[in-house]
């Protein structure tokens, strides 16, 4: 009964939970902002809207940057505690490889 408070392994998983809960904080207080300024927008919705499609935009390009790739594998080992295969850095990125990491489960590259 006492055994999962005293495994390392809930410790680990909870860090991962707090670590996702930290970087999703940002972009859910961006959306919150954005629905508060078209709630409150009377005239300028034209704004609004762009202000909304610049911060999508920005949002949108930590997952494309150089080190996401060997972050998330680094965290799927430390997780999941098992072997993964290695990333070779000389060998380009196919376009789909490129793709499925950002996307995760929610495109069918």
């Amino acid at each position: 009964m006492f055994r999962p408070l005293v495994s390392p392994t809930t410790y680990r998983r909870a860090v991962f939970l707090l670590l996702g809960a930290v970087i999703f904080t940002p972009y859910a207080l961006i959306v919150a902002l954005i629905v508060g300024m078209f709630a409150a927008a009377q005239e300028d919705v034209a704004g609004v809207i762009a202000t909304g499609l610049v911060a999508a935009a920005i949002g949108a390009v930590p997952p494309f940057l150089g080190g996401t790739r060997e972050l998330e594998i680094a965290a799927a080992h430390a997780l999941l505690g098992v072997d993964l295969p290695a990333h070779d850095r000389n060998r380009p990125l196919t376009r789909e490889a490129r793709l499925r990491a950002p996307c995760g489960s929610v495109c069918t590259c």
